[in-house]
């Protein structure tokens, strides 16, 4: 179930075009937002470089949730939880404790602008609120039809994740994302002083592949539309919803079903 908690998203990543934001099945709308316009009916995918903070002007708007408009919150992820988002985290790559409380999914795509935006202006504040009681777990999902090089980076990120150097790989890969290719792979990979024969032949292997569309049909099978697409603790949450607005979440998940946060 998508949780649509606030009318203004960060725009995503789409096989077909660039959104501003997905139509929800369960929606806590903020009252006294504009109407926002509908997504690009555009078959021509060429996602832009987000705004300058997008999300920080979201988040002065989310401090000033109401009493009603937080309570349209807590409704929204009371009827989400109902059939909450189930997402096997396998041999996943994963950063923070296994026990934390809460348990982030991304659905990412190393070619994607906007997840290259998230990663600071949302990940990292978030693991960074929440020390020791928050654990991410990343999930490829390249948007092969629009993103030529972007299952080739995933596979190449998995190759780094059997050396022990997934997030270290991840990290490098979004700051090049315009050298994308394989000149940028095996440079990223020397960089990092991986053992490049185990490299290479780790990112043209089956496993590599079959693991990278694993993890596509996990997302295609929670109807994902685009990336960055996030699963708190069971709840789809949409690209750039305001970490105030997150918290808002985590407040209901700490009152409503007694998590330890």
């Amino acid at each position: 179930m998508l949780l649509a908690v606030c009318a203004v998203t960060l725009s995503a990543c789409t096989q077909t075009a660039p959104v501003q934001t997905p139509a929800p099945t369960a929606t806590a709308q903020v009252p006294g937002e504009p109407a926002k316009p509908a997504a690009s009916k555009d078959p021509a995918p060429k996602p832009e470089v987000p705004p300058e903070a997008p999300v920080v002007a979201q988040a002065n708007d989310a401090k000033q949730l109401s009493a009603q408009q937080r309570q349209k919150i807590e409704q929204a992820v009371l009827r989400a939880l109902e059939s909450p988002a189930i997402v096997e985290i396998g041999d996943a790559p994963t950063k923070g404790a296994k026990d934390a409380p809460l348990t982030l999914v991304e659905f990412s795509d190393f070619q994607c602008p906007y997840c290259a935006y998230a990663r600071n202006a949302f990940v990292k504040p978030l693991l960074d609120n929440y020390p020791g009681k928050m654990r991410l777990v990343y999930k490829h999902f390249p948007l092969t039809q629009i993103h030529q090089f972007s299952f080739d980076a995933s596979k190449a990120a998995w190759a780094a994740q059997q050396q022990g150097k997934f997030f270290e790989y991840h990290d490098l890969l979004f700051d090049r994302q315009k050298d994308l290719g394989e000149v940028a792979f095996v440079k990223i990979a020397k960089d990092l002083k991986l053992d490049l024969v185990k490299f290479n032949k780790d990112r043209t292997s089956p496993q590599a592949e079959a693991s990278i569309k694993a993890n596509m049909a996990q997302g295609s099978a929670l109807n994902l539309k685009g990336t960055p697409t996030f699963v708190l603790n069971g709840i789809v949450i949409e690209a750039g919803t305001p970490l105030e607005v997150i918290d808002t979440i985590i407040e209901v998940l700490k009152t409503k079903k007694g998590l330890n946060v």
